[in-house]
């Protein structure tokens, strides 16, 4: 027994019933089909013009049409025999799915309670939707659209900082981290719900300059070299002798020299 084949029977069972003006047990039949859950047809399927038709014909989940001939499809309703077969090629690759156990969204796919109840089970049924388009399921709306789309762009990965201004209003428009926030301008904002002088302040903080961390070592620009110090005049009776080998007036303080020095600390010596 396939997906939905009972549910298709209790519908058959309403259809034969109705024709015989039997309302009254077509009735009883229908709250049978109804209490069994079904899956709803996915938003697109097949086509708008053809999931209307199906859903005017009370064929509102995978379950009514599981099963069914291209001849009940067309006869149940009114669809051209090309239609109908269209429709019974979805309903197989849909049923197949969950049959394979495909149906289920990622498990941290955001609102995947809501799109499952519309029929949209898997990521791949919702690739083609825009952000318009999701806001339209129910109980996803704009706020949930703009989560679902910035889930699929990577963008919710880094939660807002606890000290991001109106953090928690942003959330409840469907913004929900720095890398989503960046698509948005203040008007955007706006447009969604925010007050100016709110969006004002996000985009304010969301666009400063970022403060240099404690650590940071500051580096100096233009650092210029110590005065050169004048050598003392030579003794007299050196003059005459090459500048490398005459002594100076009085003692030079040897910075480097810290070895033979007198005291225990001494780190200098004069020559």
């Amino acid at each position: 027994m396939g997906v939905g084949t009972l549910r298709r029977h209790y519908r058959n069972k309403v259809l034969a019933r109705e024709m015989v003006g039997e309302d009254a047990t077509a009735m009883v039949y229908q709250a049978k089909a109804d209490a069994i859950a079904g899956f709803a047809l996915p938003r697109r399927f097949v086509s708008d013009r053809v999931r209307r038709v199906l859903v005017e014909a009370n064929l509102t989940t995978l379950d009514d049409l599981n099963g069914a001939t291209v001849a009940e499809i067309a006869d149940r309703t009114g669809l051209s025999k090309s239609d109908s077969g269209k429709v019974r090629v979805a309903v197989e690759r849909e049923v197949a799915l969950r049959a394979e156990g495909q149906v289920q969204l990622l498990a941290d796919f955001p609102y995947q309670g809501a799109l499952v109840a519309s029929g949209y089970t898997t990521e791949a049924s919702i690739e083609d939707l825009d952000e318009d388009e999701l806001a339209e399921i129910p109980d996803v709306g704009e706020s949930g659209a703009r989560v679902i789309q910035a889930h699929r762009d990577g963008l919710l990965g880094v939660p807002f900082a606890e000290n991001y201004p109106h953090m928690i209003r942003l959330g409840e428009l469907g913004i929900r981290a720095e890398e989503q926030l960046a698509r948005y301008t203040a008007e955007d904002l706006v447009a969604f719900g925010m007050t100016d002088e709110e969006a004002a302040e996000v985009i304010e903080f969301r666009d400063r300059e970022p403060e240099p961390d404690a650590g940071t070592t500051v580096q100096v620009q233009n650092v210029q070299p110590a005065e050169v110090v004048d050598q003392p005049p030579a003794l007299e009776g050196d003059e005459q002798l090459p500048a490398s080998q005459q002594q100076p007036v009085g003692p030079v303080t040897d910075p480097t020299a810290t070895a033979g020095t007198e005291g225990d600390t001494a780190s200098q010596v004069s020559t």
